[in-house]
């Protein structure tokens, strides 16, 4: 059974997380990391900082803020405990940290959690590496409640920028599409997310495949790559 501390576990996407371990069978909850709720909201102990956290942990799951990820990458590295880091907005200088610390202890990170939406990304860069300069390549957003309208957003983004993109959106309520257009024949790509699970069905997902890696620095192509071996 993997251990884990959920980092921020009073935020939606750390309920939402705590919610869908309970239906795990190999990841349970040990502890969790939030100072602005109160213990009793929840079935396992909740501490106010990682520092103060005295339980045995295999990994920890990050879904807090990236304004305290250095703290975070101090507490885990004084743990000695690999980490999972699902938020977003980090800074240059707070990457190149991740980076010196994955030397140390093994580090999952993806900027959306989601396992299609990773995949669907890394199918445009092979699919327009094939097809991109036959066919033209138009990106719709299309939010769920236009799904019977015509599509809007449409965009001729570079190709090179969609996984970025798509992956810092992290959205419940948008369809992503992308249509290869040739003069004889299309090609479509699309990805719909109805729920937060998705997150964290990703997130469980890292947990299992960090919990066995050596230090290093981690992200949704290692894992899906390794998924698929």
């Amino acid at each position: 059974m993997i251990k884990i501390l959920i980092f921020g576990c009073g935020g939606s996407m750390g309920r939402v997380l705590a919610d869908l371990t309970q239906a795990s069978d190999d990841i349970e909850i040990a502890a969790g990391v939030d100072p602005f709720i109160k213990e009793e909201e929840f079935p396992f102990p909740v501490f106010a900082t990682l520092a103060d956290c005295d339980i045995a942990i295999d990994v920890i799951v990050d879904f807090s803020s990236p304004k305290i990820v250095r703290e975070l990458l101090d507490g885990a590295l004084q743990m000695k405990t690999p980490l999972v880091i699902a938020t977003t907005g980090h800074s240059t200088e707070d990457r190149n940290y991740m980076m010196q610390v994955a030397k140390s202890l093994p580090i999952f990170q993806s900027d959306n959690m989601s396992v299609g939406i990773n995949l669907m990304a890394d199918l445009f860069k092979k699919t327009a590496a094939v097809l991109g300069n036959q066919f033209d390549i138009e990106i719709i957003e299309k939010p769920h409640n236009q799904k019977n309208d015509t599509p809007s957003g449409a965009d001729q983004r570079d190709i090179k920028d969609i996984g970025l993109h798509v992956g810092r959106e992290g959205t419940t309520d948008v369809d992503y599409q992308v249509q290869f257009a040739g003069a004889d024949e299309a090609l479509v790509l699309k990805h719909s997310t109805y729920s937060e699970k998705a997150f964290a069905a990703g997130a469980l997902r890292a947990v299992r495949f960090i919990s066995e890696k050596s230090p290093g620095y981690y992200s949704m192509k290692e894992m899906i790559a390794r998924e698929n071996t």
